[in-house]
């Protein structure tokens, strides 16, 4: 199974947007990312994100840009300070390819829990529009495939 996972893409100031829409920035870099997914033929068949409108623009910004015919499903669990436990167990037994669009600290708990274990483990930095591509093997184990901030993308 492959994961990937993404922050979302940079966002307004609460004073600008209460509801922290996406900057044109933010974009900007999330267009850079998808078309360097596209070039990585990455599939998924469904697209997580949390209730956040910048995650929410996120996805569907990214499903869009490269014609992804995955499912964008809202997940309450995935907000910023969520515990990780719903979301680590699902990915326990999912066989599917999966994209997730999130926030800090959620998603470098997760990735720590999954490469070493324990969450509080600090594994990796997500900037803003940063997607980190992972792998589950035959043994059950995750790896860490790659990482791409906007900058490199």
């Amino acid at each position: 199974m492959k994961l990937y996972l993404m922050r979302h893409g940079d966002a307004v100031g609460p004073h600008e947007d209460p509801d922290r829409s996406l900057s044109a920035q933010g974009k900007l870099d999330v267009g850079k990312i998808a078309q360097f997914l596209k070039r990585a033929r990455v599939q998924a068949s469904e697209i997580f994100h949390s209730d956040k409108k910048r995650a929410k623009e996120t996805a569907i910004l990214v499903k869009s840009l490269i014609n992804l015919p995955a499912k964008l499903t809202q997940r309450d669990c995935l907000g910023p300070d969520d515990p990780i436990d719903m979301i680590f167990n699902e990915l326990t037994d999912r066989q599917e390819d999966l994209l997730i669009v999130g926030h800090l600290p959620f998603l470098p708990r997760l990735i720590s829990k999954l490469v070493v274990g324990e969450e509080d483990k600090h594994v990796i930095s997500l900037g803003t529009g940063t997607v980190v591509a992972m792998y589950r093997d035959a043994s059950r184990h995750w790896q860490i495939v790659w990482v791409v901030s906007p900058e490199l993308a």
